[in-house]
């Protein structure tokens, strides 16, 4: 009998690994996502109302306040961490700590090119997420019934 909870309990155990995995990979397709809406707000805010920067960040804490882009810059320009490899994270924070510091035209540019930077980003990371976050989680499972079948 004792060996059947343990056997229970190593099983649960890998199914939250594998549930925990899954959800890191949907993460980062959340946070990919929040960035593209993240630059096109500012994208559009910068054309069209030539709203300041500090202002474009708080009305954007304002709109998506669970965002965790939005938790990140909301003490503009002082940046957050966001849950993203490094490299990625120190393009953005490059990126948002640039602007106002050229011309409209070239703000324009740059916020264009990063937006179809983030979007391929988007795709990679849902493909990520389909693939390995399932992989990951199926394995888990299977490996914990496994143990389970084997320690019983």
């Amino acid at each position: 009998m004792l060996n059947l909870w343990l056997g229970g309990l190593v099983c649960c155990a890998c199914i939250a690994i594998g549930w925990f995995e899954r959800l890191r990979y949907q993460k980062r397709v959340n946070v990919a996502g929040d960035l593209v809406t993240l630059i096109a707000y500012i994208g559009e805010q910068i054309r069209y109302n030539m709203t300041s920067l500090p202002r474009i960040f708080e009305g954007f804490y304002a709109l998506h306040p669970r965002s965790a882009v939005a938790e990140a810059c909301k003490d503009y320009p002082v940046l957050g961490d966001v849950s993203l490899p490094r490299g990625e994270w120190a393009e953005v924070s490059e990126l948002l700590l640039s602007l106002g510091r050229s011309d409209l035209l070239g703000q324009e540019g740059r916020l264009s090119f990063v937006c179809a930077r983030f979007e391929a980003m988007q795709s990679a990371a849902t493909a990520d997420c389909r693939g390995k976050g399932n992989l990951y989680a199926k394995l888990w499972c299977v490996l914990g019934v496994g143990l389970l079948i084997w320690m019983v």
